[in-house]
Formats: C-alpha cells, structure tokens, sequence
C-alpha cells in the first residue's frame, strides 16, 4: 500500500490481507464525533489504526495488534498485545475491536472483554 489518502506509510499487504475499508474508517470517526464532538478522544484501535491516522491526524488514540509482527508491519504504531492476559489500559472514550473475536479461545473471553471495557 503506498501512502497517501488511505494510509499514513508505506506498508506491504500481506497475501491473502485485505486492505481496511477507509469509509468503514471514515464512518467510525464520524460516528464517534457525533457521540463527543471534536476534540482529542483516546481510542484502543487496532490494525485499522494506521488508516485512521491518515483520515483524522489530529486524533489522540492507541491502537494495539495481536499479530507477533504489528509493532513492524506498522513502524511502531500499532504495538503488540496480547488480550487474552491481563493488562493495565488506559481509561478511554471509545473503544473499538474490530477482527479480533473471532480468533479468541472460548476460556479467554471473559479477560479479552475485561480489557476492552472503557473503564470510563
């Protein structure tokens, strides 16, 4: 993917990975913003949260990847996590999981929806 209007780097796709949907992006940010209005929100994102930083470059969040290689594949964006295992996230506005569930073991649930939550 070259940077640009879709993205904020240069970044290879893997075969078989399909590219994240910027309206889906784009729809999401809107959605949120008629939630809270503008301003600097924090976000727990995850992979789409390199495409989002090229639609919204002001926007305060943090995104996080299960894959062994996120902190790589986006030069340190997205950061690595593991939500299966306990972890001390900070409090925020909004947060959105998308394409993770699905690859969550059944007794991991409980821990992976614990991290999820606001707290706010």
């Amino acid at each position: 993917m070259q940077k640009g209007d879709s993205s904020d780097a240069n970044w290879l796709l893997p075969h078989f990975h399909v590219e994240f949907d910027k309206g889906l992006a784009t729809g999401l940010a809107k959605l949120v913003f008629q939630s809270w209005g503008l301003g600097h929100r924090l976000w727990r994102w995850c992979w789409a949260g390199h495409m989002l930083r090229a639609v919204l470059p002001n926007l305060q969040y943090r995104g996080y990847g299960g894959a062994g290689n996120a902190e790589e594949f986006t030069q340190g964006f997205v950061r690595f996590a593991d939500l299966s295992y306990p972890m001390d996230m900070a409090v925020s506005d909004w947060v959105i999981s998308l394409e993770v569930g699905e690859h969550i073991p059944h007794e991991a649930e409980k821990e992976v929806v614990a991290n999820l939550h606001a707290r706010g």
